[in-house]
Formats: structure tokens, sequence, C-alpha cells
């Protein structure tokens, strides 16, 4: 619309012009780029650590008489704040970009620690339950708070650090948060066995404090990130206050009277919004299955006749190889466009759920085959979704990222404690045809997806 081409005119004007844009970056650029980077992948580890650090823990849970749907519903917990929350917090980092870069980890490393004083107190008889369970249910709130910003501030900032190779940061993203949760796998059953869950806690406060270090330092270099933030700059932020809404209005105008002049819409594809939401649904559904799936699968390998240790070590090694991949596919995307690994990816790990739903009646390399392709499509579609968000984003990004982060995490809360009842009625076999099911209407919302989106194919 004109507000938006009047925004960009007094950016221009003041920017780096077009022909500089396309120069190839400084090698002290790259530099700056890749620390900067680097950063943002440590900002998350806690979230990631504490998120996946429980899985691992399943079956010694189920072991001492935690019930599957108990189980399921402390699995919950840390993401029904990433349900309510990642949207405010998406439009607190728009205008607050410093303070929530600091409030994030630490909020998260609080947390940790008032479950760590509460799990401690457990074990005193002196003192009163109630006390230990007010510390518990206190910090289990402040996490789950907190945890709620954390992906969300991630991709955004990693958007401002990145003005280009925006798909391989993602994929370093979701690279690094699988390659926390094979550490996870590896050795949260060992420390189980030797110090209890009490010593798991402990050990989630050594990323909690990574995390709070990394914030603080992109804090201090958020003024000078290669991509300018919008709601900082002064004269766009007046633009945006005073035409928003006429801006809106003449966009979709805009879009409905010349809905033939551009490629993407003779494609017949959405725009914005329909476009975000759309992404949103379908990441919901299939790394919503995914997630939650991830909180029974030790368990569901143990039943198979594998030993805890051992289960773990399977997962975990499967993630290992699955981030040797990873990078290669997230330079294949950059160059050839993401829609065929939207759809390929989706009806891969459709047939595996099917598979895995049988894998008692499967020979061993059939259903670790299936764990592998499970593992694969965790870290390939949160690649291809986080990365389709600016160029189908006629938004903030922070708003944008918050919409995906929020659909997504309701529908993991909603699969979880689904797979805790479930399991209960009739065990894996009956968890396994829901996550089934679930992923076969994500392959069939993938097919939407491929053909709504604006891709690098495009050309725009």
């Amino acid at each position: 619309g004109r507000a938006m081409q009047h925004t960009q005119s007094l950016l221009s004007s003041e920017d780096s012009t077009p022909a500089e844009a396309k120069q190839d970056p400084d090698p002290v650029l790259v530099r700056e780029w890749l620390g900067q980077a680097v950063l943002v992948l440590l900002f998350s580890v806690s979230a990631h650590a504490s998120k996946n650090a429980l899985a691992p823990a399943q079956p010694a849970l189920e072991s001492i008489g935690v019930s599957p749907l108990l189980y399921s519903m402390i699995a919950a917990v840390p993401m029904v704040g990433s349900v309510v929350l990642p949207t405010a917090w998406g439009v607190a980092y728009a205008d607050f970009e410093r303070e929530v870069l600091v409030a994030v980890p630490l909020g998260e490393l609080v947390g940790n620690f008032l479950i760590a004083a509460g799990l401690w107190l457990v074990d005193l008889p002196a003192v009163p339950a109630v006390w230990a369970e007010m510390l518990l249910f206190i910090g289990l709130v402040t996490f789950s708070a907190f945890h709620g910003g954390a992906h969300v501030v991630q991709c955004a900032v990693l958007s401002r650090v990145l003005p280009r190779f925006e798909a391989t940061g993602f994929v370093a993203t979701i690279g690094f948060t699988n390659f926390i949760t094979a550490v996870c796998n590896f050795v949260v059953p060992r420390i189980l066995e030797s110090y209890g869950i009490m010593g798991v806690q402990l050990a989630l406060l050594i990323p909690g404090l990574i995390s709070v270090a990394a914030g603080c330092w992109l804090a201090a270099l958020a003024s000078g990130f290669s991509v300018p933030h919008a709601r900082t700059h002064p004269k766009l932020h007046k633009v945006l206050r005073q035409q928003c809404k006429e801006a809106f209005l003449e966009d979709v105008r805009d879009a409905r009277a010349h809905a033939i002049d551009t490629p993407r819409q003779k494609a017949g594809c959405l725009t914005g919004l329909g476009v975000i939401g759309l992404l949103s649904i379908w990441k919901a559904l299939i790394m919503g299955a995914l997630h939650s799936f991830r909180t029974i699968k030790n368990g569901l390998v143990v039943s198979l006749g594998v030993s805890k240790v051992q289960a773990g070590s399977l997962i975990g090694t499967n993630q290992m190889i699955s981030l040797v991949v990873l990078p290669v596919i997230g330079v294949l995307s950059d160059i050839f466009g993401r829609r065929f690994l939207i759809v390929f990816m989706s009806w891969s790990v459709a047939t595996s759920a099917v598979a895995l739903s049988m894998a008692s009646s499967l020979p061993q390399d059939s259903w670790v085959g299936a764990l592998f392709v499970f593992s694969l499509s965790s870290v390939v579609v949160p690649v291809v979704a986080l990365s389709l968000v600016r160029d189908n984003s006629n938004r903030s990004l922070g708003r944008a990222f918050g919409l995906l982060e929020t659909l997504f995490s309701l529908a993991q809360v909603i699969f979880t404690v689904a797979l805790g009842a479930l399991r209960e009625a009739g065990g894996f076999a009956y968890a396994m045809d829901f996550i089934s099911c679930v992923l076969v209407l994500g392959a069939m919302a993938s097919l939407c997806v491929a053909y709504a989106i604006k891709d690098i194919s495009d050309g725009a």
C-alpha cells in the first residue's frame, strides 16, 4: 500500500542503497553476523534443555508409579505459557527489545531455581509439604511464562542479525535444538540413575546461566544488528502509528485489484496473514504431533524390548545423524526452494507413524528406520516453516513468529495430554493411532501450504 511505500522511502533515504545492498558482504561483517548468530543459539539453550530433559526420564518416572496421564500433564505444563504468551512476547520484543532479551532467559533461570528448591524441600521431612508444593507450582508457572517467549524472541532476533542466509540460520537454530535433545537423551538417564530427579534439575541450572549471559550480550549489541528494528526507527514508528489502519485496508484493496499481476497470485496464493495462518496450522499439526510423540518416544522404545539407557542412546544417535544431514538440506532449500521439502517430509513422517503403530510386528530395523524419519522430520519441518515467515509476512516479524509458536504450542499441549489419556485407555497402540491420524492430516495440509506460499523459486 501507499503507506508502506512511504515507509520504505523514509528508510531508503537514510539507509544503504540497493546497489550497496547487493554487494558481497565484507568478511568482517560476516564474522560479526556469525558471532551474533552463535549468541542467538545460546540464548535458548535453557528453554530447550529444560523442555527435553523430561522425555528421557519418562520410563523411570512411570516405573515409580507416575501414571501416563499425570506424566503427560507434567510434560505439558512448561508448554502452557507458549500457548497464550508468544504473541505477547513478540509485541513486547518489538517495543522493548533489550529488556526482553534479558528478561526471558532470566525468568527461565528463576523458574528452574524455584523448582530445584521445591524438590530439595520435598526431601526434608521437617518442612511441611505445602511449602515444597508451593515452590514447585510457582517455579513451573514462572518457567512456563518466560519459556513462552524464548522461541519467538530467538526467531525474531535471528532475523535481525542475519540479513542473508536466513534459511541456513534457521537450520543452525533447529540443529542446535536437536543437538540439545540428543545430549539430553544421552545424559539424563545416566544422571537420573546416579543422582535422581534432583540431580537432573540442578544440572538444568547450567544451561540457564549460559542463556542469561547470551541474552545480556545480545541486549548490549542490539543497536548494531544488521537488519533495522522497525519499531525503534523514529520515522517508521511515527508512520506505522498514524497510518497502520489505512495501510492495511489499502493493501487488501490493492491485493484484490491486482490479483492477476504477480506470478505468486497467478498461482492462486494467499498473501500476508493468510499464508502465515496456513503455515501455522500445518506446523501445529506436524510439529505438535512430533513434539508430543517425543514425550513418549523413550517409553515406546523400552516397550519394544530395549533398556532405558539403550533407548536414550538410540534416540540420541538418530538425532545426531539427522544433524549431519540437516546442513545439506538447508543449503538445498535456500537454492531450490521449500515446496518439495514441505510435501515430502510431511508424507514421509505420516507413513513412518503408521509403521510405528505396527512396530511390535515389524523387524527391528524397520521401526528403527521409522524412528529416524521422525528425528529427521523434527529438524527439517521447523526450518522450512521458520524460513518462510519473512518472505510471506507483511506485518511485524515478532507477531508472525508469535502466531506460528502459539498454534504449535496449543497443539502440542492438547496432543501431549491426549496421548496420556489414550495410553491409560489402550497403551501405546492407541497413542500411535492418534499420532498417525494427526500426521496424515498434516500431510494433507502440506499440499495447501506448498500451493500458497511465496518461495525462492518464485523469483520474488
